[in-house]
């Protein structure tokens, strides 16, 4: 099948680079991880056969750090920020999100531990602050610091 196909060329190509002794070739290495992870997702099928849905708008991108493409199907899907645990220097995408204006912070200590799926969150890009599950208080300060 077509996503057998992708999954396998994936991982050895991913093997590959991954393995090299060159710095440039190992992040290449996490770029294509990312590629076809999203080649993937868009041939997944829902059991009627219909393409999967896409992500919700106003998402917030939640990883140990951001590819280029996660950056770009962040911005095209609307996405409204990325939080993450590793530093920016792990990031290649980071500029491209810049660039898009998704605010995005970095170095989250214990991420994982506290973000679930459907979790709300504040996020401010700069001043590097994020808030998973803000109170009424938290969002309506956000608001108005905002203007």
């Amino acid at each position: 099948s077509a996503p057998a196909a992708v999954e396998r060329v994936a991982r050895e190509y991913t093997r590959v680079l991954g393995e090299a002794a060159d710095d440039m070739l190992r992040e290449r290495a996490v770029e294509l991880e990312a590629k076809c992870g999203r080649i993937l997702q868009h041939l997944q099928r829902t059991a009627g056969g219909e393409p999967a849905a896409p992500p919700p708008p106003g998402r917030v991108h939640v990883g140990a750090r951001l590819t280029v493409f996660e950056a770009i199907e962040l911005a095209r899907t609307h996405g409204v920020a990325a939080v993450l645990s590793a530093p920016a220097a792990a990031s290649p995408g980071l500029d491209i999100a810049r660039a898009f204006g998704i605010p995005v912070v970095c170095e989250v200590r214990a991420l994982f531990r506290w973000a679930n799926e459907g979790d709300r969150a504040i996020v401010d890009g700069d001043e590097g602050l994020a808030v998973l599950n803000p109170s009424r208080t938290d969002i309506a300060a956000h608001r108005r610091d905002r203007r």
